[in-house]
């Protein structure tokens, strides 16, 4: 594995230290949702996920298009080969 690979792991890996984020990416990767939908799923506030989306965001693995006045989050394709590795552990 390259130095580039490994950084580029380690940086997804600090990201999805906290559960809520790393639940937000299971989710995510068996369809995509809206804030309201992740709300519900995970019993958090909007507020909280909302957070939570925007350091996803940020650190590339997430996408959102709007659909009128929602927000439709999707993983983004071009970290989909890490994300997989990663859902490939089982806890």
């Amino acid at each position: 594995m390259n130095s580039s690979r490994i950084i580029q792991y380690s940086q997804v890996f600090k990201v999805l230290s906290h559960p809520i984020r790393y639940a937000i990416l299971v989710l995510l990767n068996q369809h995509d949702c809206t804030v309201k939908e992740l709300c519900q799923e995970l019993q958090r506030r909007q507020s909280n996920i909302s957070q939570h989306l925007q350091i996803l965001r940020k650190s590339g693995l997430l996408s959102f298009k709007c659909n009128g006045r929602q927000r439709i989050y999707t993983l983004n394709q071009n970290q989909q080969e890490i994300v997989n590795h990663l859902l490939s552990f089982k806890i």
